[in-house]
């Protein structure tokens, strides 16, 4: 096989993972979310807030996955990324909303062990939709180790 040909076949892969629907009666993580931040979305509700904070509650489930040091790192790569102009109290506010978002998560769906790899807010005159692509761990950690 010449090497154009060879280039075009793998051009028409991709790596990212095909969404698999759920099945009826079992639960969408999309609802899952919505349900640990229904807190600061009663608070909240602009659309860039709420873009806002379902991309804090995503990266607060994905952290409540880990446990011990590997949690504790996580939050402090976390907080170095912070832009540089927040002040203290920001910082407060930020810490506790993780917090929050991740105690919710473990009371609210404990057994529930997917990773989220991606989502997306979409907008509709007062409302919004969320859609999430997760995996399982196990098959998470099985793409980290190929």
């Amino acid at each position: 096989m010449s090497k154009k040909k060879k280039k075009k076949k793998r051009k028409g892969k991709t790596s990212k993972p095909v969404p698999k629907p759920t099945p009826p009666g079992e639960l969408k993580i999309s609802e899952a979310i919505l349900r640990v931040n229904e807190p600061l979305r009663a608070r909240y509700q602009e659309p860039h807030r709420i873009e806002t904070i379902i991309f804090l509650t995503v990266m607060a489930w994905n952290i409540s996955l880990f446990e011990g040091e590997k949690r504790t790192e996580l939050q402090e790569q976390m907080i170095e990324k912070l832009p540089g102009n927040l002040g203290g109290e920001d910082v407060g506010i930020f810490l506790d909303s993780l917090e929050m978002l991740i105690d919710r998560k473990e009371k609210m769906f404990p057994d529930v062990q997917e990773y989220i790899l991606d989502h997306k807010v979409s907008f509709a005159g007062n409302s919004f939709s969320l859609n999430v692509t997760a995996a399982p761990i196990k098959e998470r950690k099985k793409q980290a180790s190929l």
